[in-house]
């Protein structure tokens, strides 16, 4: 989170998305574990962070005012995907938008 949080605020938000995946895609493959990195998971955090990103005006105001994405980002992307749709294989291979609530 807090590189996303980096990007979020040096870059516009589909560059920082990209920076975001990029990075990570890349690290996990450097790791042998290619299989874990999921496109809309990360896609969907960081659109979220962007989303709260705007009142905050430090890393540790972010952190103090969003405890639930920082202990449970996956109960909070579960308000916008379902499980079905997160476990598919496409969601993890492609970005896919949310099928419960739009992230604004």
């Amino acid at each position: 989170m807090r590189l996303a949080w980096l990007y979020l605020e040096r870059y516009p938000l589909e560059q920082a998305i990209s920076q975001v995946c990029g990075g990570i895609k890349v690290y996990a493959e450097s790791l042998g574990a290619a299989t874990k990195f999921h496109f809309t998971i990360t896609d969907a955090i960081v659109r979220i962070m962007a989303a709260r990103l705007q009142a905050q005006p430090s890393w540790q105001a972010f952190l103090d005012d969003n405890a639930d994405l920082v202990v449970n980002a996956m109960a909070v992307i579960g308000q916008h995907y379902s499980k079905d749709l997160l476990g598919s294989e496409q969601a993890r291979l492609s970005v896919i938008e949310p099928d419960l609530k739009a992230i604004n």
